[in-house]
C-alpha cells in the first residue's frame, strides 16, 4: 500500500503545482484540477502535452512582432497617435513620405471621435505600432477574396509572403500554387508558411512541387511523432498574404474550396477578408517575419537542392540572380517543369464544378476606402494578451454601438463583464453568432453565456444559413476590426493571431452594411428559447463550459 500512498501524494503535488502556475487564472486552474481529479494520472499528462508554458527561445524581439509592452519612461510615440486622430501634423520624420505613398485620401480623412483616439493611443502603447495610412477594401466571402488575391499574386514583381493556418491541396489551393510557381520562375522571391496542424493534410508531393520551383517553405510547429510537445497546442492561426511589401490580404479566409461556399457537403460559407495598400502593410510584414522566424524548414523542401529554407529570409532581400535560376554557377540542378492542372473545355483554370473562372467577370473597379490602420499580433509567448486587450478596449470605450460577428464565442470573464456593462450603460451591443457551430463542444459552451448577456441588454442574433466564419467588430461607426482571432481563450492565450484595426468611418460603414445584410438571414435570440431547452441539454452545455479554458 505504500506505493499507492506515494502515487497519491505525487499526484496531489502535481495538481498543486499546476494550480499554482495558473493562480492568476482561476477558471483555467479549476479546469485542470477537475481533469486531474476525474482522470488521475491522465489529467497531468494532458497538461504536460497541451498546456505547458511556451518558451520558444527564437524570433525577433520587436514590439510589433510580439505584442511586447515597451519599457522605459518614454511613451512609444503616444503623441503621434493622438495627433494623427486629431488631424494635426505628426512630428515623425516619415510623415511626408507616408502621405505621399498612401495618397491624400488617407491623410485628409476627418478627425475621429474620442473612442477611436483612446483605442489608437492604447494600442500604440501596447504594441509600439502607431496608426498608419492605408487604402482598404472589404472583401466578403471566399470567391471575391480569391479573385483579388490571384490578381495580386500574378502582378507580383519582387516578393510574395504567405502565412496560412489552413492551406489545402484542392482546386483553390492548386490554382494559387500554380501562380506561385509561375511567379517564382519569373524571379519573384516567395516564402510559403503553413501551420503544422491546420495544414497537416497538405501532401508532401504538393510541398515538393513548391520547393522544386525555388519557393522557400516552412511549417509552423509541425506535428511529429510522438506528438508530445509543448508547442502542439500553440498554432499559427493567421491568414496573411503580402505582395511586394506594398499590398496585403488579411482576415478569416484560409485557402480551400470550402471558402468559396460551393463545396459539396459544406454549403454556404460566410466570411470577411481585407485587402490593404500603403504604409500600414509594414506592420503586417513584421507579424509575418515573427512567425517565419519561429517556423521549421519543411522536410519536403529540404529534400531539394534548389533552395536552403534556413537561408530564405536572407535570400528574400534581393532579386534572384541568373545563375540560381538556371542552375549554372551555383551548381544547383535545373528545376523540372512544374505540374499544371487540366484546363476546362473553355480553357479556364477555374474548376468547371465551381462555374467559370471568376476572374473573367470580377469587378475590380470598386475604389478602396481611406483609413488609418494598426496591426495587433497576439502571441502566447508575449507578456500581454494583445488581442484580448484590443477587444476589451473597444468594448469599454464604445459610446454608441458595438457590433460583433464571431463563429466561436467562449469569452473570459473580463470580456463578458465588458459586454454586459456596455449594454447597461446604454451602448447598443449586438452579437452575431452561428445557429449551428461547426465545433460542437464550442457551440454548447457558447450557449451558456447567452442568458447573462440577454438579461444585461445585449442583442444576440443566430445566423441561419451555412457556416458563419467572419471575425469582425465595429465600434461607434469609426472603428473596424477584421482578423483571424475569435472571442475565445484559444485566440486570447494559445494561438498566434493577427487583427487589423482600422480607424475610418467609410470602412466602418461598409462593415456595418454587411452586418445588417447578415442580420436579414438571422434570428434574434430571446430568453424564452433558452428556457424551452430540455434540462439534460442545459446540463450538457454547462459541462461543456467547464472545458472553456481548453477550447
Amino acid at each position: 500500500m505504500g506505493w499507492l500512498c506515494a502515487l497519491y501524494v505525487a499526484h496531489a503535488l502535481t495538481l498543486v503545482a499546476i494550480a499554482w502556475r495558473h493562480v492568476r487564472r482561476p477558471a483555467e486552474a479549476l479546469t485542470w484540477l477537475l481533469l486531474g481529479l476525474v482522470l488521475p494520472g491522465l489529467g497531468p499528462a494532458l497538461y504536460a502535452w497541451m498546456a505547458r508554458p511556451l518558451r520558444t527561445g527564437r524570433g525577433p524581439a520587436s514590439a510589433q512582432g510580439t505584442g511586447h509592452v515597451p519599457r522605459g519612461n518614454r511613451a512609444p510615440q503616444a503623441s503621434s497617435a493622438g495627433a494623427a486622430e486629431r488631424g494635426e501634423k505628426q512630428p515623425s520624420a516619415g510623415a511626408a513620405e507616408t502621405a505621399k505613398s498612401t495618397g491624400s485620401a488617407a491623410t485628409d480623412a476627418p478627425p475621429l471621435g474620442r473612442a477611436a483616439r483612446a483605442v489608437a493611443t492604447a494600442i500604440e502603447r501596447l504594441t509600439g505600432a502607431p496608426p498608419l495610412p492605408a487604402q482598404v477594401q472589404v472583401l466578403c466571402n471566399g470567391t471575391e477574396t480569391y479573385d483579388h488575391l490571384l490578381r495580386a499574386l500574378r502582378s507580383a514583381e519582387r516578393t510574395i509572403d504567405l502565412d496560412y493556418y489552413i492551406y489545402r491541396d484542392d482546386h483553390v489551393g492548386r490554382l494559387i500554387s500554380d501562380v506561385l510557381i509561375a511567379r517564382a520562375e519569373a524571379g519573384v522571391r516567395i516564402r510559403f508558411l503553413r501551420d503544422g496542424v491546420g495544414s497537416r493534410s497538405y501532401p508532401r508531393a504538393a510541398a515538393e512541387r513548391l520547393a522544386a520551383a525555388g519557393i522557400a517553405c516552412r511549417v509552423f510547429f509541425p506535428l511529429r511523432f510522438p506528438w508530445v510537445d509543448a508547442r502542439l497546442n500553440h498554432r499559427d492561426h493567421c491568414k496573411i498574404a503580402i505582395i511586394d511589401g506594398q499590398e496585403a490580404f488579411v482576415g478569416g479566409i484560409n485557402v480551400g474550396d470550402e471558402y468559396t461556399g460551393r463545396k459539396p457537403g459544406v454549403g454556404w460559407w460566410r466570411d470577411t477578408h481585407l485587402r490593404l495598400r500603403g504604409e500600414a502593410v509594414s506592420q503586417l510584414q513584421a507579424a509575418f517575419e515573427a512567425n517565419w522566424a519561429l517556423a521549421d524548414p519543411d522536410r519536403a523542401a529540404r529534400a531539394h537542392g534548389w533552395r536552403n529554407p534556413a537561408d530564405a529570409a536572407a535570400e528574400c532581400d534581393g532579386p534572384r540572380g541568373a545563375d540560381s535560376a538556371t542552375g549554372g554557377a551555383t551548381g544547383r540542378r535545373a528545376r523540372p517543369r512544374p505540374w499544371r492542372p487540366a484546363m476546362s473545355p473553355a480553357g479556364r483554370m477555374w474548376n468547371v464544378e465551381f462555374g467559370p473562372d471568376p476572374l473573367d467577370d470580377a469587378d475590380v473597379s470598386e475604389p478602396p476606402l481611406p483609413a488609418r490602420a494598426q496591426t495587433v499580433a497576439g502571441r502566447p509567448d508575449a507578456p500581454v494578451q494583445a488581442v484580448r486587450d484590443l477587444y476589451f478596449l473597444c468594448i469599454t470605450q464604445a459610446e454608441r454601438r458595438v457590433d460583433i460577428t464571431t463563429p466561436y464565442f467562449v469569452p473570459d470573464s473580463d470580456i463578458l463583464a465588458a459586454l454586459k456593462t456596455a449594454a447597461m450603460r446604454g451602448v447598443r451591443v449586438r452579437l452575431l453568432v452561428p445557429r449551428r457551430c461547426d465545433h460542437v463542444v464550442v457551440g454548447m459552451a457558447s450557449r451558456t453565456f447567452y442568458r447573462d448577456l440577454l438579461q444585461a441588454g445585449v442583442e444576440i442574433y443566430l445566423y441561419e444559413p451555412g457556416v458563419l466564419h467572419a471575425k469582425v467588430m465595429q465600434v461607434d461607426d469609426e472603428i473596424g476590426i477584421v482578423g483571424a482571432a475569435n472571442y475565445d481563450l484559444r485566440s486570447f492565450r494559445l494561438s498566434y493571431e493577427v487583427c487589423q484595426v482600422m480607424y475610418s468611418r467609410p470602412v466602418a460603414a461598409e462593415l456595418t452594411r454587411q452586418f445588417e445584410r447578415d442580420l436579414q438571414h438571422s434570428t434574434r435570440l430571446v430568453i424564452a428559447e433558452l428556457d424551452a431547452q430540455p434540462r439534460w441539454q442545459a446540463a450538457l452545455h454547462q459541462a461543456a463550459r467547464l472545458l472553456a479554458p481548453l477550447l
